[in-house]
């Protein structure tokens, strides 16, 4: 078991001692530094202002779960010294309003701020390189973030959920930015990329790859009901317009050759999507896609204005197609239809009947291709159906 001391004279790496209500643990004797691990006896509240030196000892890091649960701190000062903020540091200190980090921090943790709903403001300075994995997520009230250039990588849902967001600039240091960073920020109205960044490019608020090759991020709440994505785009990201729910019409150019999964999910106002009649993978017929060959029914729009929809013959493939369409209480599936997908029509909550047609092909549906589908009549397969699971 570590010592743990309450004034040092001497120690080596890795003793743990504490001093003003606070713990840490020796991790270099030359140069002399330790890492702020927890609180001592009593949990901080009010201001917590992180000292620089503490017994002769330079505090570069804030360890993992460091104040974790910490409800009663409102505002944080971490000081120049501190080089590293790690992961779940400040996670569930929902009391937070304010942070001041240092200029000496390099790296903030994987859910450092995780869940610091009243968080209201936020400058994330030039020494800064990584933002990661979740760090602000669920920062409920997060209204202003300013990221300094300087800052090269924003992890995985960095922003998550942070409803209060309406606009982010991303500056032109950043080289690694993941799809998912701003993932159902539900106000969140427009993306702006420095011009010099040589990576990543908006247009509209619109975030791009910066050959515009690839469309990564559609804002939630942009003002828009109809969209043309521009020609020239090739793929469409994962989740790109994931969560945008006043979006109702979407116009695919001819250019396009991957739309990836769950590119649209719970687009709750989508009614239709229109594809070139040049594009040489997809197509859409009456406003729902299919690949170019019409074997294989990609997306029905979740709020397109019919009960009822016959899948049109030489269908082979159902996808995670009807997911949450909410209108839709009877379908007909065509007797060429081989595989039904796994959730193929979760969620459906008004679906009644679905109907399979004779002599139908069908050899292969997912574990629960109706997953949710509460009104839904039991669905007869026919003789030697597999289950894939």
């Amino acid at each position: 078991m570590m010592a743990l001391l309450p004034v040092v004279a001497w120690a080596a790496v890795g003793d743990e001692f504490a001093a003003d209500g606070l713990k840490y643990k020796v991790t270099s004797e030359s140069p002399k530094t330790v890492e702020l691990t927890r609180f001592d006896k009593e949990r901080p509240k009010g201001t917590l202002t992180i000292p620089a030196t503490v017994n002769g000892y330079s505090v570069t890091s804030i360890g993992t779960y460091a104040f974790k649960g910490c409800d009663g701190i409102t505002s944080v000062e971490i000081p120049g010294s501190v080089t590293s903020i790690g992961t779940y540091a400040f996670c569930y200190c929902y009391g937070l309003t304010s942070v001041t980090i240092g200029n000496g921090v390099s790296s903030i943790g994987d859910y450092a701020f995780f869940s610091c709903t009243h968080l209201a403001s936020l400058t994330v300075p030039a020494n800064v390189r990584t933002i990661g994995v979740a760090a602000f997520v669920a920062c409920y009230d997060l209204k202003s973030v300013t990221i300094t250039a300087g800052v090269t990588s924003i992890g995985e849902q960095a922003f998550a959920k942070c409803n209060s967001l309406v606009s982010v600039n991303i500056p032109e240091s950043v080289t690694s930015l993941h799809p998912m960073a701003f993932k159902e920020c539900t106000n969140l109205e427009s993306i702006t990329v420095a011009q010099g960044n040589e990576h990543y490019k908006s247009v509209d608020g619109v975030l791009f790859d910066k050959g515009m090759t690839t469309l990564i991020r559609y804002p939630e709440n942009k003002k828009l009901t109809n969209y043309a994505i521009p020609v020239g785009v090739t793929k469409i990201d994962t989740m790109a317009f994931h969560s945008c729910s006043g979006l109702q019409a979407v116009t695919i150019p001819a250019s396009v050759t991957t739309i990836s999964r769950y590119a649209f999910s719970i687009c709750k106002g989508m009614e239709s999507f229109t594809v070139d009649a040049g594009n040489k993978y997809y197509k859409s017929v009456d406003g729902v896609l299919f690949d170019k060959g019409m074997t294989t029914l990609i997306l029905y729009p979740e709020n397109k204005k019919s009960t009822s929809y016959t899948i049109p013959s030489g269908v082979t493939t159902i996808k995670e197609a009807f997911i949450r369409c909410p209108g839709l209480t009877t379908v007909t599936i065509p007797a060429s239809v081989t595989r039904i997908d796994n959730l193929a029509f979760a969620s459906c909550a008004d679906l009644e009947t679905v109907s399979i047609a004779k002599g139908s092909k069908l050899k292969s549906v997912g574990s629960d291709p109706f997953y949710r589908c509460e009104k839904l009549a039991p669905v007869v397969y026919p003789p030697g159906v597999e289950v894939v699971r």
